[in-house]
Parts: C-alpha cells; sequence; structure tokens
C-alpha cells in the first residue's frame, strides 16, 4: 500500500493530474445496501501525512469523495484515496449478527435510514 506521503505526491506532479487508488479498488463492489464504503483522500490540501493522516482525516463517504477528488483534478491536484467497505445492518441482510465472525465489526447504518447522497452504482 502506498503510504500518504508529500514525498509521493510530488512525484505524481510530473503527470496530468489523477486519482491513484492506494487501498480501494475504483470500483465499488458489493451491494450498496449491504456495504457502505468510506474514503480519506490524501492531497496538497492535507495537513497531515502518514500515520497522522489515517488518524486525522475526515472519513468520507462516497457522494463526498468524489465531489472532492472532482475539485482537487480540476485544481490542477492529484490525490491519493484510501477506502474500505462495512456491512450494513438493516433489514434484508443477510447477517446473523450473533455469528463470532461480527463480534468486533463496526457496522454501517442500514441502507434506508442512512442521509447521505446516493452516488457510483447506487452506494451512499
Amino acid at each position: 500500500m502506498q503510504r500518504p506521503s508529500f514525498r509521493f505526491l510530488a512525484s505524481l506532479a510530473q503527470r496530468s493530474p489523477t486519482i491513484v487508488y492506494a487501498s480501494a479498488s475504483p470500483s465499488l463492489s458489493g451491494h450498496p445496501k449491504l456495504y457502505k464504503y468510506f474514503w480519506q483522500v490524501f492531497s496538497v490540501e492535507s495537513p497531515w501525512e502518514n500515520d497522522e493522516f489515517f488518524a486525522s482525516a475526515p472519513q468520507l463517504c462516497t457522494a463526498d469523495m468524489v465531489q472532492t477528488t472532482e475539485r482537487l483534478l480540476a485544481a490542477g491536484h492529484s490525490c491519493v484515496l484510501y477506502g474500505w467497505k462495512r456491512p450494513r445492518t438493516g433489514p434484508g441482510t443477510p447477517w446473523k449478527l450473533d455469528h463470532p465472525r461480527w463480534k468486533d465489526v463496526a457496522f454501517a447504518p442500514p441502507w434506508e435510514d442512512d442521509t447521505d447522497e446516493i452516488s457510483l452504482g447506487g452506494h451512499k
């Protein structure tokens, strides 16, 4: 995984502005009603790098990530995306929440209760 560092961003400055997917795929997998994606966007605007970035940078929903990356690219800045997905709770989900697999898992809210904007592929 590419660590969030200003040195790495400087190396990207030789090219056209781009998005580097450091820990996520550019395609969202999983049904949006079963999984929610969270993102951290590293760029020259970030006040932190390395471990401090992971601890302090906001965790964005998909719609906010798209808006942020579009703004950065339009301004001529490359960015590095760190993403992960969490299973959702709620009606229609197949998880047996009392199973040991889910003991320490942080779940996302049910799709119906999620107030984030619908974005790529129906993800919020």
